[in-house]
This record gives C-alpha cells, sequence and structure tokens, in this order.
C-alpha cells in the first residue's frame, strides 16, 4: 500500500546528488516541517513542533531538484511516505520517516516567483491542414465552397496568410 502525502516545509539541508550502484541518480535532502497553532492567553500564533522527514527524488526529478533548490528554500513535496525502524550501533532503535517523491515545486505562498529559465522547447508538429486552394484573381461563382449559401464572396482575390502560434 502507498500512503501518497504532501508536505510544505523548508530543506534543512542542501540537497545531495549521488548514483546508486547500478548508476541510477538520485538526489536527497532533509525536509522540515513545522505547525502551528494559535495561543489564546498571549493571542498569537507559536510554533508547535518540527517534524523531519529524508526526501528522495530519483533520476530527471532528483537532476532538476538538485540544481534548483537549496538549503532553506521554501518547497512543496508530493510523493510515497515510507516509515523505517532501524537499530543503531549501541542498541538503542530510532525511526526514519521518508518520503519518495514524485513532485518537487517552490511554495510561493511567501515570496514572489523567481523567473526560472525556460525548459528547452521541443518542435511541434503542426496539425494537418486541407490544401490551400488555388488563388484566383478573377469573381468566384457564388456557389464557392468557401462561400456561405445564398451569399456572393466578398472579394474578388483570395489571400492565404500565415497565422501565428500563442503558446497557452
Amino acid at each position: 500500500m502507498n500512503d501518497v502525502v504532501t508536505l510544505r516545509g523548508h530543506l534543512g539541508t542542501a540537497p545531495e546528488r549521488r548514483a546508486t550502484s547500478r548508476g541510477t541518480l538520485l538526489t536527497s535532502f532533509r525536509l522540515a516541517t513545522q505547525s502551528r497553532r494559535f495561543d489564546r492567553d498571549s493571542g498569537r500564533w507559536i510554533d508547535a513542533g518540527t517534524n523531519w522527514y529524508t526526501v528522495t527524488a530519483w533520476r530527471q526529478l532528483g537532476e532538476r531538484a538538485c540544481q534548483a533548490l537549496a538549503k532553506g528554500d521554501r518547497v512543496i513535496v508530493v510523493g510515497n511516505l515510507r516509515i523505517r525502524d532501524y537499530e543503531r550501533s549501541d542498541g538503542t532503535t530510532g525511526r526514519s520517516v521518508e518520503i519518495d517523491a514524485e513532485a518537487i515545486g517552490p511554495d510561493l505562498s511567501q515570496r514572489a516567483a523567481q523567473e526560472q529559465p525556460a525548459a528547452p522547447e521541443r518542435p511541434r508538429e503542426a496539425p494537418p491542414q486541407a490544401p490551400a486552394p488555388e488563388l484566383s484573381t478573377s469573381p468566384q461563382p457564388s456557389n464557392a465552397a468557401w462561400a456561405a449559401p445564398g451569399t456572393e464572396p466578398h472579394s474578388s482575390v483570395l489571400v492565404e496568410s500565415e497565422s501565428a502560434v500563442v503558446p497557452f
């Protein structure tokens, strides 16, 4: 069973890039999330504790995270939760909370967006088009395919223009 979680916090460590023994690239960092609560006695919000997570981003996501993130950055992480119990060399036990990241992004709730370099665009294929009609300078008959039924064309010259493609 996969528990998918969304976390918002600060990078507690700089992203560390490495490779597995098989050469798969990964980046990991520690993420600190803080809970806040309203203290009625003081009338203020106070910190109620910090949770720490180890976040691992694989392959291309890891590469991008390593290039774009730094210690202290505020981020949002979506990924699969893993909780592991372990034993230390002194015999005591501990628990590790890990996130296998599926998505990582900046948290813009408390700062303005910074312009990021544009990702290289892949060439777009033009949609298939019908063959262009032949250009003519003579008046078109009223039964021309491009004229609405019962109307005459407004111009005796058909001009073809190139339309601009506007990305969303």
